[in-house]
């Protein structure tokens, strides 16, 4: 008599649909060295199970992901963080040391992006600030009264830019990983903008070699500066600073 399949059993689908065999050929470098990645998974989580075919699928989608995102990025963005990044090496050049580490080639890389961005810098009066001068709703919470005011100036908008980033490289790495699955539910309802920084913070704070902050709300460490800007009008006259 034929052996059937116990209810349950076989080879269970891999993602939310049913998964399909597809046979392919690999040679034996690609193979060792997707086997050492699978390798390092179980090292980092040995509680997690991990195979070739998972691996490979993994990759697969973070290829099909980034080549998503990189039609969807600003074209002009990409073209500057190839310029600072033409920068970068052009700074360090054969000097035996690194720009995130190194004092002087740190300063210098300041330098040398502020120097870009002003000569990119496009002509013109500039935009008005449209929310300029105008308030929330009295019911509005904090954040949105910060929102609207940060389009007082350039400097307030950067200003709080560059506050809301730093707070999030420096938090976010540190939560626990019940703060992470909290985060991760509640981005399921938000839009997928939300989760670049989620999935990216990580990354860019061990990148960046910063150490772990350790309890409490985490000051920024943006000053804020007074606002100095005098909205640019249709006439030529240049901001005064």
């Amino acid at each position: 008599m034929a052996r059937k399949r116990a209810p349950g059993g076989g080879r269970k689908p891999i993602g939310s649909a049913a998964a399909r065999p597809l046979t392919i050929r690999m040679d034996d470098d690609m193979r060792r060295q997707l086997e050492a990645a699978v390798g390092r998974q179980k090292v980092s989580k040995p509680q997690k199970t991990w195979n070739l075919s998972q691996e490979i699928l993994w990759r697969l989608r973070v290829s099909l992901h980034d080549e998503h995102e990189e039609e969807r990025r600003d074209p002009a963005l990409r073209a500057l963080c190839f310029l600072i990044e033409r920068l970068t090496h052009h700074i360090v050049g054969p000097v035996p040391a690194h720009w995130r580490s190194d004092l002087f080639l740190y300063t210098a890389f300041k330098i040398a992006v502020h120097q870009l961005l002003d000569a990119l810098e496009p002509p013109g009066p500039g935009m008005r600030w449209v929310l300029r001068g105008k308030h929330p709703d009295a019911n509005a919470d904090a954040y949105m009264q910060r929102y609207i005011a940060s389009f007082d100036s350039p400097e307030a908008r950067a200003t709080h830019s560059a506050d809301l980033i730093l707070s999030e490289l420096r938090n976010i790495p540190s939560w626990s990983p019940r703060r992470r699955e909290q985060e991760r539910k509640l981005l399921e309802t938000l839009p997928p903008y939300y989760a670049i920084s989620f999935y990216g913070m990580p990354d860019a704070a061990r990148d960046l070699a910063l150490k772990p902050q350790s309890g409490g709300k985490v000051r920024s460490t943006v000053k804020v500066r007074p606002i100095l800007w005098a909205r640019r009008e249709e006439s030529d006259e240049e901001p005064k600073r």
